[in-house]
C-alpha cells in the first residue's frame, strides 16, 4: 500500500454493508489504522472486543461490553474509560445499535477518536473488518494474463502480448468457464500457502479481445460467467514454438515445474502455440489433471509404474 489505511476509508468501505453511522470524533478520520508496512499483529488483533491489556486498533462494543461498563462501580468505570482512550484507538465501534452512552460521545470528542455506531451484531462486524483488514494488509502481486476458474480451479493464462491469452479465454468462456480478471489481476496471500487472485473494480467483467475490443463479459455471458475470487492453483503460459522445439518437447512427463507467487509454489506448465491446436481443450484437461495432482495422483508415475510391471523380469 501506498498510503495507510485510515479510519475514514473504513468507514466509507463499510457504511452501508454494517450500517454505520460517525456519531464523535468527526475529526478522526485521518487516524491511520496501520502504517504501511506494518503487518497485522496476532495478538492483539486489529480490530476486536473491548480490551484495555492488549487492545487493539478498533474497539468494539456490544451489548456484554455496554453492559459490563453500566455494572462497574464509579472509580472503576471511570479507569476502563481512561484505558480505552489511553490506547488512542483508529475507531470505537458501538455494535447491535445500542444506544452510546453520552459520557463516550463527550470523551471521544475531547479525545479525537472516531466514536461510531453499527446496526450489525457484534459478531458479523468484527468477522466483516477482520477479513477486510487481513486481505488488506495481506501480501499483494499483479501479474498479467488472464485469470479464470477453471473446472473449480483459480487458472492464470499467461504469455507474451498477442500469443492468444484473450482469444483462449473467449473460448473457455463459451465452455462454461468464468473470467475472473482480465490483463492484470491482483493476487495476496491470505495464508501461508494459499494465494487468492481478485480483479481490480475498474477491470471488472471486462476482457479485451483483438479485433472485437472490450467486451462485457457479464452482459454477453450472463452472471455465471464471472466470479469475483478465486485461489490460484495453477499457471499455464502459451509460448510459441518451432516445428523443431515441437518434436523435442518431453511428450510423456510434460512441462510441469513450479513458479513462486507471494512466496508460495504454484504448479506451471508450458503449453505450445502451434496452427491447429485446440488450446482451451488442452488447458481444460491440464486443469483436470492439477486436481488429480492436489489429490496424490500423478498420471505419468501410473503410466511408467503400469510399464515397468509388464516387463519380464
Amino acid at each position: 500500500m501506498n498510503a495507510p489505511l485510515t479510519a475514514s476509508k473504513v468507514f466509507t468501505s463499510h457504511e452501508s454493508s454494517l450500517g454505520l453511522a460517525w456519531i464523535a470524533g468527526h475529526n478522526a478520520g485521518n487516524c491511520a489504522i496501520l502504517a504501511p508496512g506494518d503487518a497485522i499483529p496476532a495478538p492483539p488483533p486489529a480490530v476486536g472486543f473491548l480490551n484495555c491489556i492488549h487492545p487493539p486498533r478498533i474497539q468494539v462494543l456490544g451489548k456484554k461490553e455496554l453492559a459490563y461498563l453500566v455494572k462497574l462501580g464509579k472509580n472503576s468505570h471511570a479507569d476502563v474509560l481512561d484505558s480505552l482512550f489511553a490506547a488512542t484507538p483508529a475507531a470505537i465501534i458501538v455494535a447491535d445499535a445500542q444506544d452510546i452512552p453520552e459520557e463516550l460521545v463527550q470523551r471521544a470528542n475531547g479525545e479525537k477518536i472516531a466514536l461510531w455506531s453499527a446496526k450489525a451484531n457484534v459478531h458479523d462486524l468484527i468477522e466483516r473488518l477482520s477479513y477486510f483488514l487481513k486481505t488488506t494488509f495481506a501480501p499483494h502481486a499483479s501479474m498479467h494474463g488472464v485469470f479464470m476458474e477453471i473446472v473449480g480451479i483459480g487458472v492464470m493464462l499467461t504469455g507474451m502480448s498477442g500469443i492468444g491469452k484473450s482469444e483462449l479465454a473467449l473460448d473457455l468462456l463459451s465452455r462454461g468457464h468464468r473470467l475472473i480478471a482480465d490483463d492484470a489481476p491482483d493476487f495476496h496471500r491470505s495464508e501461508p500457502d494459499v494465494v487468492v487472485g481478485t480483479c481490480p473494480p475498474l477491470l471488472r467483467d471486462f476482457l479485451e479481445v483483438r479485433g472485437l475490443g472490450v467486451l462485457n463479459i457479464r452482459a454477453m455471458f450472463g452472471e455465471s460467467a464471472v466470479k469475483h475470487s478465486e485461489r490460484l492453483q495453477l499457471i499455464v503460459e502459451l509460448s510459441k514454438v518451432s516445428e523443431d522445439q515441437l518434436i523435442q518437447l518431453d511428450r510423456l512427463g510434460g512441462s510441469r515445474e513450479t513458479m513462486e507467487v507471494l512466496g508460495v509454489h504454484i504448479a506451471r506448465v508450458t503449453l505450445p502455440v502451434t496452427p491447429g491446436r485446440n488450446l482451451s481443450v488442452v488447458v481444460e484437461c491440464a486443469a483436470r489433471n492439477q486436481i488429480l495432482l492436489n489429490q496424490g495422483y500423478d498420471a505419468f508415475e501410473a503410466f511408467s509404474k503400469q510399464q515397468r510391471a509388464s516387463m519380464p523380469e
